[in-house]
């Protein structure tokens, strides 16, 4: 990915990448924020990566999948399991309150960076009827979190997209 601190410097800088977001990547690739764990209704998947050079580590086929999609596509770069943040998430009721987020993948592309949340369908069906406030959904089925995609937008000028 980024082969010395010129080079990770000339992308921040031709991407006008603040200070607080070259922490946050920096300490993305510097370590996991958590490891992976494995459940009996989740298998842990690893390849190495060819493009990233290290063994990337995935929470379950969905994660694997889209681990995959970031190797073989457009992506100069990505990382698994980038820093835990809080993000101030509605309630039930609407009211705000700091929500631990842990994202699963953080991706670099020539133009922007995209930050990654990784949910099978059920998984997304359930958080949005349990709150639509947290977990939306628009008229064409898609799912989003707008705090989440707030909060990364605005603290990092990063995108943010649930898959």
């Amino acid at each position: 990915m980024f082969k010395n601190e010129q080079e990770f410097s000339e992308y921040c800088n031709n991407l006008c990448i603040s200070d607080r977001a070259k922490t946050f990547i920096r300490n993305a690739i510097l370590k996991r924020s958590r490891e992976p764990r494995a459940t009996p209704l989740n298998k842990l998947y690893s390849f190495a990566s060819q493009k990233m050079g290290v063994v990337i580590v995935c929470e379950g086929e969905w994660e694997y999948q889209t681990a995959l999609t970031l190797e073989y596509g457009n992506a100069t770069g990505y990382l698994e399991q980038p820093p835990t943040e809080y993000v101030k998430s509605p309630n039930k009721s609407g009211k705000a309150f700091g929500r631990k987020t842990t994202t699963d993948f953080i991706a670099f592309f020539d133009d922007r960076v995209e930050i990654y949340e990784v949910k099978p369908l059920k998984t997304l069906e359930k958080m949005h009827k349990d709150n639509p406030l947290h977990i939306t959904k628009d008229n064409h089925g898609n799912y989003d979190n707008p705090a989440a995609r707030k909060h990364f937008k605005e603290r990092f000028d990063f995108d943010f997209k649930i898959v």
